[in-house]
């Protein structure tokens, strides 16, 4: 695909497109999601497994281990989001997917979408805490008016709602990682753009992302369960779990991201540009400038 031949995608295109795009560039796009998050799931491999070692207190050396994990964990995972997405771009406009011009792309945005997760961070939490409040309200005067069933009518409701929230924000934030990364957006501004780009059509966005997460899911879960996460779930003895598969279970869990965060990436990518196509006429756009260029 180039630039030239945008068009708008039907939901099956998407997810579609994005298989073919994940298989014709699987050994780069792995490659570049495995740089930074190999660090992260060695480091919570040997934390982990330190951690259960202790019965009674993790020693301040543990405590430091954690915090670093947290650290090189989020920043590498920021930096492969922001490669990802540079390369994912590259394949759907037809040029040279890089994994050194990923990363190049991956730094110059790796503050700016730091900011914007902190951002949404916050913002995601004032809008669950205004919700909650208004559950709590709701849910109470329901439940003095019906006793247990309307306890139960409270519990559906506020679970109802808090997904609805929940999945109202994952179409809000769908396209600040392209915004950043492809149109250069501070973290603010690409809040806003991913924004304006879901108005209209929430629910297919909503919709795809979704789909796409319940796919990325599913290898993912027989991964970690074939390290032997399903044996040590249903242990009645968990601190009996051996320290190796503890080590292997985490190291795993963070690997399978790597194999399947390019299929994720690739599909908000092409969501991102049908979304333009469909609201900014991004196709008309492009073939003009191709004609202004070719007279």
């Amino acid at each position: 695909m180039s630039l030239a031949h945008l068009r708008p995608l039907s939901f099956g295109e998407i997810i579609d497109g994005a298989f073919v795009l994940y298989r014709r560039n699987f050994a780069t796009l792995v490659l570049t999601a495995l740089i930074p998050l190999a660090p992260a799931a060695l480091l919570s491999g040997i934390s982990m497994g330190q951690i259960a070692t202790f019965e009674q207190e993790v020693s301040v050396g543990t405590l430091v281990l954690l915090l670093l994990m947290a650290l090189v964990g989020s920043f590498g995972g920021v930096l492969a989001w922001a490669a990802l997405t540079r390369q994912a771009s590259q394949a759907v406009t037809g040029e040279t997917v890089s994994v050194r011009d990923a990363y190049a792309v991956g730094f110059q945005s790796l503050l700016p979408l730091l900011g914007a997760g902190v951002v949404a961070y916050i913002a995601f939490f004032g809008v669950v805490l205004v919700v909650s409040l208004v559950l709590g309200v709701v849910g109470g005067f329901l439940g003095a008016l019906g006793g247990t069933a309307g306890m139960v009518i409270a519990a559906v409701l506020a679970a109802v709602v808090t997904g609805a929230v929940m999945l109202g924000l994952l179409g809000a934030i769908f396209a600040v990682a392209p915004a950043v990364v492809i149109e250069r957006k501070g973290p603010v501004e690409a809040l806003q753009r991913s924004w304006n780009l879901a108005l209209g059509a929430w629910g297919r966005v909503v919709g795809v992302c979704l789909v796409s997460w319940l796919i990325v899911l599913l290898p993912m879960a027989v991964i970690i369960f074939a390290a032997g996460f399903g044996t040590g779930a249903f242990t009645a003895a968990p601190d009996e779990i051996p320290v190796h598969l503890i080590f292997w279970q985490q190291v795993l869990g963070i690997l399978a991201g790597a194999l399947t965060a390019p299929f994720f990436v690739a599909t908000l990518v092409l969501l991102y540009y049908d979304r333009r196509v469909r609201t900014e006429a991004l196709d008309l756009e492009v073939a003009t400038e191709r004609l202004g260029a070719m007279a």
